[in-house]
């Protein structure tokens, strides 16, 4: 089990920090920043609640902000939602089974996808298994106060985590109901039945307070535009078997090869017989059938406060048990031929293996801001100013902004006219010495003219700018006199200080955006000079990539005053 739970390990810190921060990354860091009076604020008008944002805002203050480090945290949940998996399946198949049960979930791509994220998505999975855990173990033994008092602290935080959490007490619901209706524990439905009564009562008194915060403030959030119902299971199915929520169509053939593994986890409800082994079936059923239908249900509920968009990462909460009727169905299979087993084992792991390295080689880390905040973090003077334009994936350019700086963004789509951009410019001309201009892709959808960068170039003074894959940034000041890309000394904090002396100049050291570059990458690495004198005259800089291939030198001549180079 120690081996299994090492290579769950292994899996998730694989290129951990090797991606790219995305816009709901981004946005988990911008909550995380704030105090924790100010999150539960912000999320109760949101539309996830925040328990997760109040643990990344106390793990940020210990480990950083580094994409590596953020991620962690999303990690250990994953690695622990292994180890409760295991205990579930323990409990219901034995040892051997579980052991399989746990290396499925250890090594299925939807999991370790969503433990490599910082997102919510991962401590919910945690919080809905531990859950599951609990309540099939109460069925068991239903006298044991203490544990439905855990049962009921466990789901509370699932829920003040996801609200999509509540799939989880809808299938132990559900799979009560049927099964006392069934008379499947008679001895013990008395015991059973008030347990859960209170349980249920001390979970919705603990939620009430944030209930009741939110349900004032909470917006009326649509979903995504409704599609073909058949497409929706297709997505479920390719996203549980081989973690992929695009192009299902390519990947569906391979994903139905899981189908009569799964089916036959739910042979034992046919026969309502043995004792334990169709309660295992029947609250697995439950957890594949019930969640997708729910949240179906619910996109479709257009104006209702929060509609949520027919999305694979919710059909998460309750993946490990998708993995747990795997081995439960290869379980079954073995009754029938005891070959069965090891071809299904084969083929899931080759279909794992085949995911996974779909996974990893789309894993790397662009430089989509990296460069350009390192100029800003060196170039801006107190004062100065961000205008983002467009703001469409403002969360992302703001987790690598520097913090303290100030930003205002273009708002995305808004069409833009020239009294538009004079209205949103002239305060910030006059509030603001510098204006630091970030032009992205899309700027055309909410200035498809340029007016923006027309009221700029006719307002201030165009000091300087550079283009960054398609992302721009440019200077604009009152000050003429001011240069576009000088440094002020006290902004010189290169990431890698080195010190080296070189002639009147001194290398203080230097910023790299990335720490892994592939074949066709672009490298930017951004060096910090410094000189206690003028630079003599015809002063040239030869730079020299060493390594494999030689490369011509590059020649750079020297320019600018007694603090910094361009």
């Amino acid at each position: 089990m120690l081996l299994v739970l090492l290579l769950a390990f292994v899996a998730r810190l694989h290129l951990l920090g090797d991606s790219s921060v995305w816009f709901d990354e981004g946005w988990s860091v911008w909550m995380a920043r704030k105090d924790l009076a100010s999150i539960a604020l912000r999320t109760a008008s949101d539309t996830h609640p925040p328990l997760y944002y109040w643990i990344l805002h106390g793990w940020k203050a210990l480990a950083g902000e580094e994409e590596f480090a953020l991620r962690y945290l999303s990690l250990c949940f994953g690695v622990l939602t292994v180890g409760a998996t295991y205990r579930i399946s323990r409990d219901w198949m034995g040892w051997r089974w579980a052991m399989l049960a746990t290396l499925l979930i250890a090594a299925a791509r939807f999991h370790i996808w969503w433990s490599q994220e910082i997102r919510m998505y991962a401590l919910a999975t945690l919080l809905c298994t531990f859950s599951t855990l609990l309540f099939l173990r109460l069925w068991r033994s239903p006298r044991d106060w203490k544990l439905w008092l855990t049962y009921a602290v466990v789901t509370s935080a699932a829920l003040h985590t996801l609200y999509l959490s509540a799939l989880a007490p809808l299938v132990h619901g559900l799979f009560s109901i049927i099964a006392l209706a069934l008379r499947l524990s008679p001895r013990k439905a008395h015991t059973f039945a008030l347990g859960w009564l209170l349980s249920g009562a001390a979970v919705a008194l603990s939620f009430l307070p944030w209930g009741t915060l939110a349900a004032g403030r909470i917006q009326t959030w649509s979903a995504s535009p409704a599609f073909d119902l058949w497409l929706f299971p297709q997505i479920i199915w390719t996203a549980l078997a081989l973690g992929k929520t695009t192009d299902v169509h390519d990947y569906l053939p391979l994903a139905l090869g899981f189908l009569p593994v799964a089916v036959a986890g739910l042979w034992p409800l046919a026969r309502r017989r043995p004792a334990g082994k169709w309660e295992l079936s029947l609250i697995l059923g439950l957890s594949l059938v019930v969640p997708p239908l729910v949240t179906y249900s619910l996109s479709l509920a257009q104006g209702f406060l929060y509609s949520p968009p027919l999305s694979g990462r919710y059909l998460l909460l309750l993946a490990p048990l998708f993995y747990v009727l795997l081995a439960w169905g290869l379980r079954q299979l073995s009754a029938c031929r005891a070959w069965l087993p090891i071809l299904g084992v084969a083929f899931i792991g080759l279909s794992f293996s085949l995911s996974l390295a779909d996974y990893y080689g789309a894993r790397f880390l662009k430089d989509d801001y990296q460069t350009l905040t390192s100029l800003l973090r060196a170039q801006m003077r107190p004062g100065d100013a961000i205008v983002l334009n467009s703001d469409a994936d403002w969360p992302t350019f703001v987790y690598h902004a520097p913090q303290s700086a100030t930003w205002y963004g273009v708002p995305n789509g808004a069409g833009l006219d020239a009294p538009g951009a004079a209205g949103l410019l002239a305060p910030l001309a006059r509030d603001h010495p510098g204006l630091w201009l970030v032009t992205v892709a899309n700027a055309y959808d909410s200035d498809p003219e340029g007016h923006v960068r027309r009221w700029l170039e006719e307002h201030l003074h165009p000091m300087w700018s550079h283009s960054f894959d398609g992302v721009e940034l440019a200077f604009y000041s009152s000050d003429p006199d001011r240069k576009g890309a000088s440094m002020p000394p006290s902004n010189l904090a290169p990431e890698f200080p080195l010190g080296t002396q070189m002639g009147p100049l001194e290398l203080v050291g230097y910023d790299r955006a990335l720490h892994r570059i592939r074949a066709g990458d672009r490298l930017r690495t951004i060096l910090y000079w410094r000189t206690r004198t003028a630079a003599p005259e015809g002063l040239t800089l030869t730079l020299t990539l060493s390594g494999e291939q030689t490369r011509q030198p590059l020649e750079l001549p020297v320019s600018g005053d007694s603090h910094a180079f361009a």
